[in-house]
């Protein structure tokens, strides 16, 4: 037997060599799913003698696409592995599209991908142009039910008599703006691969035939038209392996369907089922107190998950006074298993159901001088600073991109009014030619020749990028844009500092990507990928902090040690949801949350909460009295390190190092003491506005000579 093989239990390998017809995988959590979907592809490939070229994967994040490919190759120890496509939906698809779309009338194969706030952006142009008042009725809920309807969720006469005919003329004017303007938004990604596959029996039977072997992890995350998707695909061979955990589907709200995993059950008769319910990541008792949670719901394929792990401490439930004394104790456990040395900060997550949550935290980490980083906020690539330094690299490699022109013309501000913005773009829907609309637009010859000196620039920078190393050309192009400059001249320190970091991560992107025959190649093939990218995916485990996610980013992380906070009733489940459906989705959430940890799941709540501008009475969630654990209060807790309920400090730590003198911080760079207080030193930061509180003897902290 082969060595990887070896590897696997015996419910793992039952499933790796179950190759001929459809396999469906119910996968628990931590029970080793990427191994068995590595693995497989390695035996179709090594003992089945199947074409790479012949295997598409598909998961949820680009992240996991790599990582997938990244072990098909170790296992494999040769380059067959880069002939197999492991791809997310979208970016499947956007692939596809690059080769197909011209099929279609109007359409061209170097369309852009533009992102949520975009799409939005142009409905509420279109809403303006069709006299729909933005106020009245939000462009979002315009955007919410087009995406609906284009996910095959939806149809137009499902919705409200009084808003069908407004919808109708909405979308079709923003889909006829989209296609003007050579742009797909998200959900025309999924739609019109399906489209092309329907209209086109000969395309779908091309792609059927190279892809003989389809495999979809997270099945469970798949929406209708994904799963319209992978059907159409596979129907031919029927060699479709799913992997899914209905336990885990907790994205109904962005059109996933639960019902899918049932669904393929009918659809693809004969399947085979292998049920993986030996949990490698967590404890014992993290495992018993999950596996309680989620068998109080009903509509689920019974498994229970089990480890050979030790049976670990036992999962902790605390109850604090408030919010604040909640992000206290956390932060102060935190600390002190730093501080004993076993941990390190990136070994520590902390989860919470909504984004308002994370603000004590926040404030508490920063004040303990505890480095962190928020995940599922803004993603990186919707920042404006990286948008609109993406949109300068599309206009150089395409001079005509109007849509990328009309993002950066006025960053910085170069007095190009939104009057003579409209002119152009009428003139150049004409020409496509964007230095011949500038020529024979109706506008002021100062204006007329600010534009040309700006395209003159373009063209320059164009010029050069075959010139410069990708590393050079993007320095290049922050200078002479002016873009630089922009941003070396924000008053405030702690955003300027910020967006120039962002500008130099993107940098680092770039520079991480794989080299293409040409810099224009190897730049358009980033452009086409970055919009597809998430915030998770530029998770580097290297940095050492302490992550702050929403419950429903962290799905398919892991920590060693997780704090699952705010549980309060109307939060976790929110108070909104109230019908069985909405309630099981909900403690499928926190069941994903506890079973990211590995070690240590610690769970709180506060009696009292400040939200809507006052402070307000909460109380435990209906979820944590399923657990039966022994409640912990701030008068029962043990080892506290640093504060009391009062705040009042034990035993501070008491530094050495002195008033007025220079010390150097790994995330804070250098700056100069102010004195100490409560075992913190208070530091003014060279880069920081203001002074900043460091615990003492912080690993991070240290005097410079």
């Amino acid at each position: 037997m082969k060595e990887y093989l070896q590897k696997l239990n015996s419910k793992q390998l039952m499933a790796c060599k179950d190759t001929v017809g459809p396999s469906l995988i119910i996968a628990g959590a931590g029970s080793g799913k990427t191994r068995v979907l590595t693995t497989r592809i390695a035996y179709l490939i090594d003992e089945c003698k199947v074409s790479p070229s012949n295997i598409l994967a598909i998961t949820f994040t680009n992240k996991a696409a790599k990582e997938m490919n990244d072990r098909i190759k170790v296992l494999l120890n040769d380059d067959r592995a880069n002939y197999v496509t492991c791809k997310t939906f979208h970016s499947f698809c956007s692939w596809f599209l690059r080769r197909e779309i011209a099929i279609i009338p109007n359409r061209k194969s170097d369309f852009q991908i533009i992102d949520d706030d975009e799409s939005e952006a142009l409905i509420k142009e279109s809403q303006l142009e069709l006299g729909i008042d933005p106020k009245t009725f939000k462009p979002k809920m315009f955007q919410d039910a087009i995406s609906m309807i284009k996910s095959r969720i939806s149809k137009l006469e499902d919705f409200n008599s009084i808003f069908i005919d407004k919808l109708d003329k909405v979308m079709e004017l923003y889909n006829s703006l989209l296609i003007k303007q050579n742009l797909l938004d998200f959900d025309d990604l999924n739609l019109i691969t399906i489209e092309i596959f329907e209209r086109y029996p000969e395309i779908l039977e091309k792609y059927q035939d190279r892809f003989k072997y389809i495999l979809v992890d997270e099945f469970q995350d798949s929406s209708n038209i994904q799963y319209d998707l992978v059907s159409l695909l596979g129907c031919k061979y029927k060699n479709v392996f799913i992997v899914g955990d209905e336990d885990q589907s907790i994205y109904s709200f962005r059109g996933a369907n639960i019902k899918n995993i049932r669904k393929f059950m009918r659809d693809f008769d004969g399947y085979n089922e292998h049920i993986l319910d030996q949990n490698y990541r967590s404890t014992k008792n993290i495992l018993d107190c999950a596996n309680k949670l989620i068998k109080s719901n009903k509509d689920r394929i019974e498994k229970n998950l089990w480890t050979e792990n030790p049976k670990g401490d036992d999962v902790s439930l605390f109850e604090y006074d408030s919010d604040k004394a909640e992000a206290r104790g956390v932060i102060d456990e935190i600390i002190k298993n730093i501080n004993s040395g076993k941990y390190k900060y990136s070994d520590y997550a902390i989860l919470y159901r909504n984004n308002f949550l994370s603000r004590n935290f926040e404030n508490e980490l920063i004040g303990r001088g505890v480095p962190y980083k928020v995940y599922s906020g803004l993603s990186f690539y919707k920042r404006m600073e990286v948008k609109d330094m993406l949109g300068y690299l599309r206009l150089i490699i395409n001079k005509d991109d109007f849509y990328s022109f009309k993002r950066v013309i006025n960053s910085p501000r170069r007095g190009i009014g939104n009057t003579t913005i409209k002119k152009l773009e009428k003139i150049y829907d004409e020409v496509k030619n964007l230095d011949q609309a500038i020529k024979n637009a109706e506008i002021h010859s100062t204006t007329r020749e600010t534009l040309k000196s700006f395209m003159l620039m373009i063209d320059i920078l164009n010029e050069k990028l075959e010139k410069l190393t990708i590393n050079d050309f993007f320095k290049e192009v922050y200078e002479k844009t002016g873009y630089q400059k922009y941003l070396n001249e924000i008053e405030d320190e702690d955003e300027k500092k910020s967006r120039i970091e962002n500008v130099q991560e993107l940098l680092n992107a770039l520079q991480e990507i794989e080299s293409l025959e040409s810099n224009k190649e190897t730049l358009s093939e980033f452009l086409q990928s970055v919009s597809l990218l998430s915030d998770l995916d530029l998770e580097s485990k290297d940095v050492d902090h302490v992550a702050l996610i929403t419950m429903h980013s962290s799905k398919g992380l892991e920590y060693k040690n997780v704090f699952a906070v705010g549980l309060e009733d109307e939060i976790t489940p929110a108070s909104h949801f109230s019908d069985k459906k909405e309630l099981e989705e909900e403690r499928r959430l926190l069941y994903v949350c506890f079973t990211r940890a590995m070690e240590h799941l610690y769970i709180s709540f506060a009696a009292s909460r400040y939200r809507f501008g006052s402070m307000t009475n909460a109380r435990m969630s209906r979820f944590l009295r399923e657990l039966d654990l022994e409640i912990k209060t701030e008068k029962n807790r043990e080892n506290r390190s640093f504060y009391t309920k009062d705040k009042e400090p034990i035993k501070a730590i008491v530094g050495d190092i002195k008033p007025n003198e220079r010390v150097f911080h790994e995330m804070y760079k250098e700056g100069t003491v102010l004195g100490q207080v409560e075992g913190f030193y208070i530091i003014k930061f060279d880069n920081s506005a203001s002074p900043k509180k460091v615990i003492v003897n912080h690993p991070f902290l240290k005097r410079l000579d």
